[in-house]
């Protein structure tokens, strides 16, 4: 009895009050084997074994025959110590709650139904019940999945510690000598090839896409990886890229410079290279800007000046410097203006000022210490596509001055009036034919 006392002082301490010493009776493990029926007195005084008659699925206690008096009583008290029992395991949660392990301990029964699928905690409220093993079986992969994600997000982000810390390390670029200041401030000079900021592949939203046939001028479909950025979480991104699905090259980005919600920068690549851009400068939504680049310059730049719709301005370029300008201000299709350079230094300038269709006015420059200056001008002044006035020039304090004019007048090719200047100023005019005196 005494050992009894003990045991229901340990169900007491863990939620399971007193069950083993109000029963009066103790289950051992099954493995023990049966348990001597307890000893009843008869009504003639001796003392004979108690005999047991059965359990209920109900109530899992075995049923003793003893006096009825003596019966209800321990059944009464044993049910009020069960219900003391589980309200005061309310306060431990389900999960943790050791009833069920005393409960076995104590009955020898263990707290499963007959299809030992599910344990029913008998001693807690109606439809009050554990997880099955399969449904804790499936909550240890979620959380071992769960997990495995926190580590490998752990080392993307370790990795990214450590690309910031090896840029650090590297410093700035150095800064550019002064003949690279001069060579970029050269508005001749050809642009270098922009370059696409190195971004940590973990801030971008990846999908794998279809591009379908036609789309980017696509003879078949494509299959490749588009990554979205969008810092500000505002749902319009600042770059859209676009790489091959095997071999994971860059193949076309989008940009929002500006970082109005727009995208204004398109760019093209080939093999990884930059090889055209198109820039929207005044965020209609359309370009205005078409640029071409080969290795680590710029080759070609179209512009559409007033944002008709239209190419109005053409610069070529060749070994790093401009080579050709055109201009078609009326948009007509046919070059109002052509500029030749050579060294990054205008050489010749072709114009039709009379609108017209035909250049009627030729510039020739040179470069005189270090000063691109005019050398020769010759005009068409009747539009008849033949040059009939054709000026000389001289370099004086660093700028051109005039020095001397001839004039076909007659439209034979012939010269008929010389004019001779000095300082800019006419000093002498010789005249072939009488009839042009004035």
């Amino acid at each position: 009895m005494a050992m009894l006392r003990k045991i229901g002082l340990v169900c007491n301490a863990a939620g399971c009050i007193g069950v083993a010493v109000l029963c009066g009776c103790a289950s051992p493990a099954r493995t023990a084997g049966p348990m001597p029926p307890p000893a009843v007195q008869t009504s003639g005084g001796e003392t004979q074994p108690a005999r047991i008659t059965g359990t209920s699925p109900e109530d899992p206690f075995p049923v003793m025959p003893v006096r009825p008096a003596t019966a209800t009583a321990t059944r009464a008290t044993a049910t009020a110590a069960m219900v003391g029992a589980v309200q005061t395991s309310q306060r431990v949660p389900v999960r943790t709650r050791p009833q069920p392990l005393f409960y076995g301990l104590i009955t020898g029964h263990e707290p499963f139904d007959d299809a030992n699928r599910r344990r029913v905690v008998r001693v807690a409220d109606a439809g009050e019940v554990v997880p099955t093993r399969a449904e804790i079986a499936r909550e240890n992969e979620k959380s071992k999945q769960l997990e495995q994600e926190i580590v490998e997000e752990t080392r993307r982000q370790e990795r990214l510690m450590e690309q910031l810390e090896r840029e650090s390390d590297a410093g700035p670029p150095p800064l550019p000598g002064q003949a690279d200041l001069a060579d970029r401030a050269d508005p001749r000079s050809a642009p270098e090839t922009p370059s696409l900021r190195r971004l940590p592949r973990a801030i971008f939203d990846e999908k794998r896409v279809t591009i379908e046939p036609g789309t980017w001028n696509n003879d078949w479909e494509l299959r490749v990886v588009r990554r979205v950025l969008d810092a500000d979480q505002d749902g319009n991104a600042e770059q859209v890229r676009y790489y091959t699905a095997d071999t994971d090259v860059l193949l076309r980005a989008a940009e929002d410079t500006n970082f109005d919600g727009n995208i204004d920068s398109w760019t093209f690549y080939d093999e990884g290279e930059l090889v055209e851009r198109r820039l929207d400068s005044n965020d209609d939504g359309q370009a205005d800007t078409w640029e071409r680049y080969h290795g680590t310059r710029m080759t070609e730049r179209k512009i559409d000046r007033d944002y008709d719709g239209t190419k109005d301005a053409f610069y070529t370029y060749r070994h790093g410097g401009l080579v050709e300008e055109q201009h078609d201000p009326d948009n007509d299709g046919t070059m109002n203006s052509v500029s030749t350079y050579d060294r990054r230094k205008r050489i010749e300038t072709k114009e039709d000022r009379s609108g017209d269709g035909s250049f009627d006015h030729f510039t020739t420059y040179h470069v005189v210490d270090g000063v691109e200056l005019v050398k020769r001008v010759e005009r068409d002044t009747n539009g008849d596509g033949a040059r009939d006035r054709f000026e000389e020039y001289t370099a004086s304090e660093g700028q051109a001055v005039l020095t001397k004019r001839e004039e076909d007048k007659t439209g034979d090719g012939q010269i008929d009036i010389t004019s001779i200047y000095e300082n800019g100023r006419l000093v002498r005019r010789e005249i072939s034919d009488p009839s042009l005196l004035p």
